[in-house]
């Protein structure tokens, strides 16, 4: 037995070692994420070095999927194989507790990689699911990138409404997260959503306030977007003072020549009849046209070009070749399967699901809640019906125990001595001689009660008596107004300067201060109110912080004495 149990731990060590990784791989995976955010090009170096084939773990493989994916998107390939960030996003959906960061970049590079692939609809799809994460995510860059990647979406869709709220977005994280220069990157993206929405004059504000900042911080691509696009505004409009005045400005020997640049140049020669150098310019920029929407500016500008000099017939072939080639890419727009309605539909579908766990949840509660209460109900009723025999002694004994405290608080020695002061006792004395004949039958009843205990039906009788004698006591209002007189006449006349500093306190007040004031104790100031003990002390303490906070002129008399 012992040999088998030495074999089972033995087994269960090498299983264990054989699901672990090598610390040289887990501390390499610790190092490429730590770098990142501020070497990614050091991070793609030590993760190609890692053989995958010897990654045990399903989350150390999942973690280098996601790292992997990650590095060689921050090195600018452009990946479209999204099998390699399937593996992370499969892993990280099962097991999202402590990885809901992960889960969301997870889905942030499975988009980035379809939409290297043009697949707009399934990237919106994963870019939507890594935004229902957001509100977990605290890093305000990382919300900024999902924001500007959709926004990109959608303007290649040319839904420039949807484009302009995300960059708004990401404006809005960038500020929160402190990046400067992505924040003015999402101010050109803005700028260049109103460009698109024909509001020429906020695009133009913004181009230029934007313009300068990146030539005064060298920041050369920036300027490039800046400068290219107030030349499309300029041109487009027709402000050729503008127009020129920006070609001969310091911003244009700093950005240099573009295919933009070159367009418009060569239509400005065209304006002046220097068909030649007009000519030089377009060939230049088809020279470095590389995109299909090069090539259709290209052909508009030759167009414009034609037009201008006279030659009708080559513009009209130019704007018929523009006409198709947009035509192809509206064509293609159109045929994504309404992404926003598709967005909408996923959205819906989860807070759908979410509803639907809160309603189990609830239902759940309610009825663990109903249970409870069925049991307690029993118990309740069970208790009820054993304790209603004795209930009725157990309220006689409780009330001959007031009585008993009333009666050692006016008649015993002991309660006069803590008192302490000569004219405490003289007022104890009166008060005492106020209620010493309704203390001889309450007395005489309670000796009544003890010769007689045991039968029922005397102890009910005696219990009547003693009650209604004793609410006869505490009724009388010409005792309570004697009681007052004397704790006047011997406490200071404090009931008098109470009454008078303190108006806001109501007749129930006053009556039990004058109580606490004669030198009553709980259980006789109990019997006399007909209210518990603990609720007698409760208002002695509230007493004493009402008037603390008051605070009137003889606040220390009355607390003193309280």
């Amino acid at each position: 037995m012992r040999l088998f149990s030495r074999l089972y731990l033995l087994m269960l060590a090498l299983l264990l070692a054989c699901a672990c990784d090598s610390t040289d791989i887990v501390d390499s995976l610790d190092k490429a994420r730590y770098l990142m955010s501020t070497r990614p090009d050091s991070s793609l170096s030590i993760l190609e070095n890692i053989d995958c084939s010897e990654i045990s773990s399903m989350q150390n493989n999942a973690l280098y999927a996601l790292l992997y994916t990650q590095a060689r998107d921050k090195n600018f390939f452009d990946d479209i194989n999204d099998s390699l960030i399937n593996i992370a996003v499969s892993y990280y959906e099962a097991n999202p507790n402590n990885h809901i960061v992960n889960l969301f970049l997870s889905y942030y590079y499975q988009g980035r990689i379809r939409e290297n692939n043009q697949l707009y609809e399934s990237s919106i799809l994963s870019y939507t699911k890594a935004e229902e994460l957001i509100d977990s995510i605290e890093d305000y860059y990382l919300r900024g990138l999902l924001y500007s990647r959709i926004g990109i979406i959608y303007r290649k869709l040319y839904d420039y409404e949807s484009s302009l709220k995300n960059y708004q977005s990401a404006f809005n994280c960038f500020q929160k997260g402190g990046k400067a220069f992505l924040e003015k990157c999402a101010i050109c993206d803005i700028a260049q959503s109103y460009y698109y929405l024909h509001r020429y004059q906020d695009a133009e504000e913004l181009f230029i306030e934007l313009l300068d900042w990146s030539y005064q911080n060298g920041e050369k691509g920036l300027s490039q977007d800046c400068f290219n696009f107030l030349l499309l505004i300029y041109d487009g409009t027709g402000q050729n003072e503008k127009l020129n005045d920006l070609l001969r400005s310091k911003y244009y020997q700093f950005c240099g020549t573009s295919k933009l640049t070159l367009r418009i140049l060569a239509y400005q020669y065209a304006k002046i009849c220097d068909y030649e150098m007009s000519s030089k310019c377009m060939n230049t920029a088809w020279k470095i046209s590389s995109t299909l929407n090069d090539t259709i500016n290209i052909m508009y500008q030759q167009y414009r070009i034609d037009k201008l000099s006279g030659d009708y017939i080559s513009a009209i072939n130019y704007l018929e070749k523009v006409f198709r080639l947009e035509d192809s890419l509206v064509r293609y727009s159109l045929s994504q399967p309404h992404i926003s309605i598709q967005r909408d539909y996923f959205r819906y579908k989860s807070d759908n699901s979410i509803l639907q766990l809160k309603n189990k949840k609830l239902q759940l509660s309610i009825l663990a809640g109903l249970l409870a209460f069925v049991i307690m109900l029993a118990i309740f009723v069970y208790v009820i019906i054993r304790g209603r025999l004795r209930a009725r002694d157990n309220e006689i004994c409780k009330f001959i125990d007031k009585i008993e405290g009333l009666n050692t608080s006016l008649f015993t020695k002991e309660d006069k001595i803590t008192l302490l002061e000569s004219e405490v006792d003289e007022m104890t004395g009166k008060i005492n001689e106020l209620y010493a004949s309704e203390f001889k039958m309450i007395d005489k009843l309670c000796k009544t009660y003890y010769e007689t205990h045991g039968v029922r039906k005397d102890k009910d009788a005696i219990y009547k008596q003693v009650k209604t004698e004793i609410e006869k006591l505490a009724s009388d209002k010409n005792y309570i107004i004697q009681v007052e007189e004397y704790v006047n006449k011997y406490r200071g006349n404090i009931m008098a300067l109470l009454r008078q500093e303190l108006p806001m306190f109501s007749p129930m007040d006053y009556r039990f201060l004058c109580f606490f004031y004669a030198g009553f104790s709980a259980k006789a100031i109990s019997v006399f109110t007909n209210d518990s003990i603990n609720n007698i002390y409760v208002r002695k303490y509230r007493y004493k912080e009402k008037i603390l906070s008051l605070n009137p002129p003889h606040t220390d008399l009355f607390i003193e004495n309280l």
